[in-house]
């Protein structure tokens, strides 16, 4: 079983804090559309209960090469366990190994992006497990080489 994150967290008490406003029928706004669309594609890949699987990332930002290659990623039972390029099966030096995270530390980018204040965050989400293929964040509208790409594909449930 899964360990709640701090995100999640958050997340639950949110809810659980709604509980009496919906029950007392106030009207609630709701958020904006990225953190709908967060919301129910985190809920459909946790509903998957995926927690072996490779997938390959490939990150696209003003880096060097050992960053910008792509990545199979290996994760059992919700940790990344391996991180080798695709290239020449090499493995990712560990100086590098935070940049390829799992799909919920994928996740986390985006939300941190959301609710960080990002000025434009583009995600794409797998139609079946709801997991991000594509994200696009440009953190500051009118800032250069603050922008970042990452694109998960490949992914293998094992």
């Amino acid at each position: 079983m899964a360990t709640l994150r701090p995100t999640r967290v958050r997340r639950l008490l949110a809810m659980l804090a709604l509980v009496p406003a919906l029950s007392a029928c106030v009207i609630v706004t709701g958020p904006d559309d990225d953190d709908d669309d967060l919301d129910r594609n985190w809920r459909r890949w946790e509903a998957s209960f995926v927690d072996h699987y490779d997938y390959t990332v490939r990150r696209q930002c003003f880096c060097g090469f050992e960053v910008t290659e792509p990545v199979r990623v290996y994760v059992r039972f919700g940790r990344v366990v391996d991180l080798r390029y695709v290239s020449d099966g090499a493995p990712v030096p560990y100086a590098y190994a935070h940049l390829f995270p799992s799909i919920d530390g994928l996740f986390d980018i985006v939300d941190d992006a959301v609710h960080g204040g990002a000025d434009d965050v583009d995600v794409r989400y797998d139609a079946s497990l709801g997991f991000p293929r594509q994200i696009d964040i440009d953190y500051r509208r009118n800032a250069q080489d603050d922008e970042l790409f990452i694109e998960a594909y490949a992914l293998i449930e094992r």
